[in-house]
């Protein structure tokens, strides 16, 4: 196999995986108060939609801190050669909110959103070894 093309699939296979990142983020679960819940994805859309009229819930870090990271994502998804600190500093943006939620999931007993948060840490490992072995 030549160096161009083991070099081209692993780029491919780190783009695919960021997208899978970024997918896999918008399902965690949330679940507060007596009968709330939501997905990540009907929460943002809410966060985003909310912003026109009180922009101040953006700046709160459950909200800035995982948005940080997939505008770090989506820029780094279509450069040809995305810094690896973009990279990391992206994903490190989405680990940390998906790790606050397992832990919620751990303290509270709640199955929807461990089984929520797996995708997302099953597609990180893959993403951190795939980041790993293109040093």
């Amino acid at each position: 196999m030549s160096h161009r093309k083991f070099k081209t699939d692993a780029i491919m296979r780190q783009r695919l995986l960021t997208l899978g990142v970024m997918i896999t983020f918008h399902f965690g679960y949330l679940a507060w108060g007596g009968d709330q819940h939501a997905f990540l994805f009907e929460a943002e859309a809410e966060i985003i939609l909310n912003s026109f009229s009180s922009p101040e819930t953006l700046v709160h870090p459950a909200v800035l801190i995982p948005l940080c990271g997939l505008v770090l994502l989506l820029i780094a998804l279509f450069q040809s050669q995305p810094s690896r600190w973009m990279l990391w500093t992206g994903w490190a943006g989405l680990a940390i909110f998906h790790l606050l939620l397992l832990a919620i999931g751990l303290l509270t007993f709640s199955g929807w959103i461990l089984i929520s948060v797996a995708p997302f840490l099953v597609c990180s490992v893959f993403y951190i070894k795939t980041l790993r072995a293109t040093a």
